[in-house]
């Protein structure tokens, strides 16, 4: 019975492996023909003969084609993992900075890693066009709005925001600021230097919602 116990258990551990790397090797396909052809140039069909699998296979794993986007994050999160540990890290460079200091320097940092992301300028996009698929709607659980959040918490506790602003209010804010300078930097053919605009511009928000007697 122990056997088969193992050998069952091997079995299953087998197959949640295959799964895996299925999925992955979907999201490679489909980041691929994304970046090659654009977001809405790509049909189903294209990448599940690119990936080596039927259409209802991609299925299996995911919804829809725009839930394939997803995979763009698994390639950024490794560069956002670094900045977290360069932030909160027992020996990360700027683990004893100031709130301030890290909200400046992630605004740049964020700004270099997704300009060199041709992928992300086509979802934004299909976002626009179609924003009730929530392409580029942040899940709690990627590594950009936790290291956003902490540094939020960090400036909360440091500074303060004056009223009425919120930290909601701050982290809209910062994306929202973000992701149009990224967008002015591509219209503007990649003419100015991003990550210092980004610094500039974090600089600025800042002096708008902390608190006025702590400027």
């Amino acid at each position: 019975m122990a056997k088969e116990a193992v050998e069952s258990s091997l079995r299953v551990g087998k197959r949640k492996q295959q799964a895996l790397d299925m999925k992955e090797k979907i999201e490679k396909a489909a980041i691929a023909l994304f970046g090659e052809k654009g977001f809405e140039n790509v049909s189903m069909e294209e990448i599940a003969e690119k990936a080596g699998c039927s259409v209802g296979n991609i299925y299996h794993y995911f919804a829809g084609k725009q839930s394939l986007t997803a995979g763009l994050t698994h390639y950024v999160d490794e560069k956002y993992l670094l900045l977290e540990e360069r932030y909160f890290g027992e020996k990360g460079e700027m683990s004893k900075s100031s709130a301030a200091e890290k909200f400046i320097d992630f605004s740049a940092e964020a700004l270099k890693i997704d300009s060199k992301e041709p992928l992300l300028f086509d979802c934004f996009g299909y976002s626009i066009r179609y924003p009730e698929l929530e392409v580029l709607r942040f899940d709690s659980e990627e590594v950009y709005p936790r290291i956003l959040r902490r540094i939020i918490e960090e400036l909360d506790e440091e500074i303060g925001f004056a009223d009425p602003h919120t930290k909601e209010d701050v982290e809209r804010m910062f994306i929202t600021l973000n992701r149009g300078l990224l967008l002015q930097w591509r219209i503007e053919l990649n003419s100015f230097d991003i990550a210092e605009n980004g610094r500039l511009m974090a600089e600025a928000a800042l002096n708008g919602v902390i608190r006025k007697e702590q400027k």
